[in-house]
């Protein structure tokens, strides 16, 4: 039986997360979170809603370099999905999103916070995760004492390694 969509299967779900995930990383942001909001309306299968929410707030850290307002709309669909989180490796995920966004609002002790959760049930082996993780506290100076403002170039450099590390761990 069909379901809504014309996606009969939890796999048909899966491609369309992926083809969102290709739309962020083309810089089509805008799309991806049309599709992705698209998706979680009328995804029947639970599991794959956290893949959507997961790829959303990806999204919406993405547009919040242009818009600020994105980082409040990460949040919430980071909350959604916190509820649906069970296992060490989406705690993990979760836990450096909202990392993210904390750090992108200035609120470095709440994304230092964040990190230490993640630290606690990401593996070392883990290396996309510890790939993020190391690219956040990069980009936003955590654990340093004094950070000193960067050059523009710089927090572009730095923004983009923590943004081609969150559509990695997402594919």
């Amino acid at each position: 039986q069909v379901v809504s969509g014309g996606f009969d299967a939890a796999d048909d779900w899966i491609a369309e997360n992926m083809l969102a995930i290709a739309d962020i990383a083309e810089g089509s942001v805008d799309a991806a979170i049309a599709k992705l909001n698209a998706s979680i309306e009328a995804c029947p299968f639970p599991e794959q809603k956290k893949y959507f929410l997961t790829t959303l707030a990806v999204a919406r850290l993405r547009k919040s370099k242009q818009d600020e307002r994105e980082i409040e709309n990460a949040e919430a669909d980071l909350e959604k999905l916190k509820v649906g989180t069970t296992s060490p490796t989406e705690r993990g995920v979760v836990s450096l999103l909202f990392a993210h966004a904390a750090a992108a609002k200035k609120n470095r002790s709440k994304a230092e916070q964040y990190i230490n959760e993640a630290r606690t049930v990401v593996s070392a082996e883990d290396f996309a995760r510890k790939r993020l993780e190391r690219e956040i506290v990069r980009r936003f100076q955590l654990f340093e004492p004094a950070s000193q403002p960067l050059a523009q170039a710089e927090e572009q450099s730095r923004d983009d390694a923590v943004f081609e590390a969150e559509v990695e761990l997402l594919a």
